[in-house]
């Protein structure tokens, strides 16, 4: 089985594409949008995000929180 892998390091999310040319770039865009995003940070979502307890948190640590985050 083959799999595709992306970097997200350089999508610009300031800056929201509206009409992506491909699928490929719509998914790109939308995860990048998730994995800036803040949990309670969208009025209408408070759930949108991602939980940033792991920040300024030991490197080992941090990577348990995300592993067991829900």
């Amino acid at each position: 089985m083959v799999y595709n892998v992306y970097t997200i390091m350089g999508i610009n999310v300031t800056e929201v594409n509206l009409f992506p040319q491909t699928v490929i770039e719509e998914i790109l865009q939308n995860v990048s949008v998730l994995l800036t995003t803040v949990v309670g940070s969208v009025p209408l979502d408070r759930n949108l995000g991602i939980n940033a307890t792991f920040i300024d948190v030991p490197a080992q640590r941090a990577m348990m929180k995300l592993a067991i985050c829900p």
